[in-house]
């Protein structure tokens, strides 16, 4: 007995290969009616299919969303949440009925490009929701479809749908060649078309379940409009990130910091060129020379494959690599950093201004401000602020920070992002050498806004204060 999955698949195939034949071809050459029946039975599986799928579908700003629970959670890219969110904290989207639903975010993803958010719905109401799939049992050629509003062209609630199918899996890349700064480092790539008014929507599979967000396209003469290469955020990437959404008003993805590669002619595997003294690579025991050949007991092709897995998943996550030395096999645990990043500083990488100000207000902070210029190793303290925790503590202008709770610190963003592990009210053993000697201070961290003058928030963080 063929299950629905695969007959629905079996049926588009058919439906694209036989289409023309049998209604164009078939009848003249006296072929079997059978061939029409197909065909139109294919339509109708596809029809079918959409009409299950397009009740999750959401308008959210311009673009789009899809619900993946009955509670009404729904996800949509980044980069469409930061627009929508810009003045207000609840907005208004649409579902594909036409009904309006309040909506709250929930949590953001920036280097993922997704975000959380939650529709209010009435006591007893459940939402038309999709399933994620499994985005790593996807296949090359299989075939998907995908929702949206391209250039915002629907004059009602119901999305544009286009056919195609995935072209690539995993895709790791360099997000400046891209113009943007969204980490897509496990996407799907298709050729279905995607244009402006699409990100945010779903990419479902036949078996009506969603594959991915699609999110990114691949401009070509400074142009965003289908070329044949979309991108989509993977369902089992965003699947790492939804219990972290619920709970975190922002989430970070995952690094190891102060390791370099180089890339030996027909080299299987990550070979280390450097490790930098006090980054995160030397924690954990790397050296130069060693051959990465697998993470988690999953083999290591390439460096991009070993990258891909790390940063496709949140920070602090523990992994296990194995690396060859010296003719051994070493096996070297730990948890990933996390990717440091500065709001405004990078195209798309911001939050709206009210939740820019709460997330300064509450966060920990030190209280100096870092000499980016200095080559380290450590971090050189420009200025101090006066009433900080640094302050008080004895830390002064000139000040060379080497270590943080008595881990090395390599560079001003070590110690950085030692300090936004932290939360307010934490004391942090930090040990700096002044005059050629070594002083430690304990240093009780304190909320950014309890360190400012009285001063509207500003939109931005000083990058170099952590």
């Amino acid at each position: 007995m063929m299950t629905r999955t695969r007959h629905v698949c079996l049926a588009a195939m058919v439906f694209l290969a036989v289409a023309f034949a049998a209604l164009n071809f078939s009848r003249a050459a006296g072929a079997d009616e059978a061939d029409l029946r197909k065909v139109l039975g294919a339509q109708k599986e596809m029809q079918d299919l959409i009409a299950r799928t397009m009740p999750a579908f959401l308008k959210v700003g311009g673009g789009c969303g899809v619900i993946i629970s009955e509670d009404g959670y729904f996800i949509t890219n980044y980069h469409v949440a930061v627009e929508a969110f810009r003045q207000t904290e609840t907005i208004a989207v649409i579902g594909s009925d036409g009904a309006h639903y309040a909506a709250k975010k929930i949590g953001w993803d920036p280097l993922g490009d997704l975000t959380l958010c939650k529709i209010e719905l009435k006591e007893g109401e459940k939402a038309p929701c999709l399933e994620l799939g499994d985005s790593d049992a996807a296949t090359i050629g299989q075939m998907v479809l995908v929702y949206g509003n391209p250039f915002s062209l629907s004059n009602d609630s119901k999305p544009s749908i286009a056919f195609g199918i995935i072209s690539a899996k995993r895709r790791y890349m360099a997000t400046t060649n891209l113009g943007n700064s969204f980490l897509y480092v496990d996407a799907l790539q298709t050729d279905a078309p995607l244009n402006p008014g699409n990100s945010g929507g779903p990419m479902i599979s036949l078996d009506g379940k969603v594959l991915g967000i699609n999110g990114l396209i691949f401009m070509r003469y400074g142009f965003k409009a289908s070329t044949g290469l979309g991108f989509a955020v993977s369902a089992n990437q965003i699947k790492k990130f939804i219990p972290l959404l619920k709970t975190n008003e922002v989430v970070y993805h995952g690094a190891i910091s102060g390791w370099y590669f180089d890339y030996p002619v027909g080299q299987i595997g990550a070979h280390v060129q450097r490790v930098d003294d006090g980054g995160g690579a030397a924690a954990w025991g790397f050296k130069a020379g060693d051959l990465i050949t697998k993470i988690n007991d999953e083999p290591v092709p390439t460096v991009g494959h070993l990258l891909r897995v790390i940063t496709s998943n949140p920070e602090q996550t523990e992994f296990k690599i194995t690396a060859l030395r010296d003719g051994k096999e070493v096996v070297l645990t730990g948890k990933t950093e996390r990717i440091p990043w500065a709001p405004g500083q990078m195209s798309g990488l911001e939050l709206p201004p009210q939740q820019q100000q709460k997330q300064d207000a509450d966060r920990a902070v030190l209280g100096v401000v870092f000499d980016d210029q200095f080559a380290g190793p450590g971090a050189k303290v420009k200025a101090v602020t006066p009433d900080s925790g640094a302050a008080k503590a004895g830390i002064a202008t000139g000040d060379i920070i080497t270590k943080v709770d008595g881990g090395p610190m390599a560079n001003f963003a070590a110690v950085i992002g030692h300090i936004k592990s932290k939360k307010a009210g934490d004391t942090v053993k930090i040990t700096v050498t002044r005059d050629g000697a070594e002083k430690t201070f304990d240093v009780v961290l304190m909320k950014y806004s309890e360190i400012q003058k009285p001063a509207p928030p500003p939109l931005l963080p000083d990058p170099y204060t952590p």
